[in-house]
């Protein structure tokens, strides 16, 4: 099922708003959303939350597909140093392919809204596991930036 980007948007910030205690089981609140047009004419629809208590924010990202690419979720951890952690980049470093692969969208997937709550679901999980000690402020890991063809 194909929806358009403005669907898209609506359908994740309700998501986002019905699942809330995701991220405030662990300290978190949600501070806003909203959207962020890139230099290249790209809307981003972007999700901020902070910790009180561990100084760690959260910026969640969704960007709608263009025709025959593909989008999603993007995650960023940042601590109180400053210092932001992909965590897309920080499953793919320690072997989390199938979680991984959750961030990513295309417009051939069936059925958006089961994508997004699957993609919930997961971060909840790691939540509660492989990114719990991140997320407390007891650990942290900077990944090296993957530059890929541009070597």
């Amino acid at each position: 099922m194909v929806i358009s980007e403005a669907e898209a948007f609506d359908l994740v910030v309700n998501l986002i708003k019905t699942n809330i205690n995701i991220f405030e089981k662990r300290g978190f609140t949600y501070d806003r959303h909203a959207i962020h047009v890139t230099k290249t004419g790209m809307n981003v629809l972007q999700f901020y939350f902070h910790n009180v208590s561990t100084g760690m924010k959260l910026r969640l990202h969704y960007t709608y597909p263009p025709p025959g690419m593909n989008a999603g979720f993007f995650l960023y951890i940042e601590n109180p140093a400053g210092k932001d952690l992909d965590v897309e980049d920080y499953l793919r470093l320690h072997g989390f392919v199938k979680e991984r692969l959750l961030f990513t969208y295309t417009d051939n997937v069936p059925d958006f809204q089961k994508y997004c709550e699957t993609f919930l679901s997961t971060l909840d999980h790691l939540f509660s596991t492989e990114l719990k000690p991140i997320l407390d402020g007891k650990k942290w890991e900077d990944i090296p930036f993957d530059w890929g063809d541009y070597k």
